[in-house]
């Protein structure tokens, strides 16, 4: 695995096409590259960026998340603020937001909890969305 941290901001950079084979936990903000793929349980205490194609077998939680294009979650996701889903990703798991969720077209879920106002974009796939603010839908 190829990790680098910039300590001005306290963030790691996990290169691309890399992978963690047991529970990661990061305390600070993580940026990961595409293609990286986690086996175990993610632990974020600050802001998630998971790049592109990325995969996280366990469950992830982290304060903010952005996860992007045609990523993979395979148990839950927990945020305590804002989430963001980029187009096509998929999450097998129960999501729960405590700030405000913005998802794109094509991302894939049972169900979502945001304590904010849901964001859906175009055409998604969710069967329940419940939310402490608005649900807005809106054309891509």
């Amino acid at each position: 695995m190829g990790i680098k941290k910039h300590i001005e901001t306290n963030t790691y950079v996990i290169l691309r096409k890399s992978f963690v084979d047991r529970d990661f936990n990061v305390n600070g903000n993580l940026i990961v590259g595409r293609k990286v793929y986690f086996w175990g349980d993610l632990d974020v205490s600050g802001t998630l960026e998971l790049g592109k194609s990325s995969e996280i077998r366990g469950n992830l939680t982290a304060n903010c998340a952005i996860l992007g294009p045609s990523t993979y979650i395979k148990g839950n996701v927990q945020v305590e603020n804002e989430l963001k889903f980029l187009d096509g990703a998929r999450i097998d798991g129960d999501v729960l937001c405590g700030g405000n969720a913005l998802i794109r077209p094509g991302v894939t879920m049972d169900h979502i909890r945001a304590g904010g106002d849901v964001k859906l974009v175009g055409r998604v796939n969710i069967k329940r969305v419940k939310a402490g603010g608005k649900v807005l839908s809106m054309k891509s």
